[in-house]
């Protein structure tokens, strides 16, 4: 009965459809293996640098564009509620000063 429940585990089972897989007799499998499996995680590499590039940059794009919109609001609030002064920079209720 134990010998039974060991054949009816998927890994034996596997193991009877792809024994080349899991022990492979030429080393030029293993070598393909090897060499598919490091390209995998060096385009999954490169592809996640792209992807941080990417965000990166749209960060420092938008931050850009919101820092020149509030600058220019900014600009726009502080010149409608400035008061310009007119006549020399004195208020209406001060006297000319005498001259000595």
């Amino acid at each position: 009965m134990r010998n039974q429940a060991y054949t009816m585990t998927p890994l034996h089972s596997l193991k009877k459809e792809i024994p080349y897989l899991l022990e492979p007799e030429d080393p030029l499998v293993v070598v393909v293996v090897v060499v598919v499996v490091v390209l995998v995680v060096v385009v999954a590499a490169a592809a996640a640098v792209v992807v941080v590039i990417v965000i990166l940059v749209f960060v420092v794009v938008v931050v850009v564009v919101v820092v020149v919109v509030v600058v220019h609001v900014v600009e726009h609030v502080v010149v409608a509620t400035t008061v310009e002064v007119v006549g020399g920079g004195r208020g209406e209720g001060e006297k000319p000063k005498e001259k000595m």
